[in-house]
């Protein structure tokens, strides 16, 4: 992994993470959010596909281990975010359909 695997020191205007959440364990889903918003100070934006994926782990699983509705995200994203942060979220059912969704400064 080398100078990838660490993890970068202070904060940045914005983090963009596109198809990465729905790989996250459902247990750390809040600690990785927590992660990523804190880094953050002007803005978030992330891609979520909601659909399994065609691809399958050595052991069978699924690789997307977290399939959960937008509702669900959106919750988890307001509890994340920290007032005057930008969210733009795209929530991906395939690349045909998908929704963006804005969370305004508060």
């Amino acid at each position: 992994m080398g100078r990838f695997s660490e993890r970068p020191f202070g904060a940045v205007d914005g983090v963009i993470c596109s198809d990465v959440m729905e790989h996250v364990p459902e247990g750390q889903v809040d600690s990785v959010l927590a992660e990523i918003f804190g880094y953050a100070t002007k803005f978030v934006a992330l891609s979520i596909s909601f659909k399994p994926s065609k691809k399958r782990l050595d052991d069978g699983r699924e690789v997307h281990c977290t399939l959960r509705p937008p509702e669900w995200w959106d919750e988890k994203l307001r509890a994340a975010r920290k007032p005057g942060q930008r969210l733009v979220v795209r929530y991906g059912k395939d690349n045909l359909t998908s929704e963006i969704r804005e969370m305004a400064l508060t």
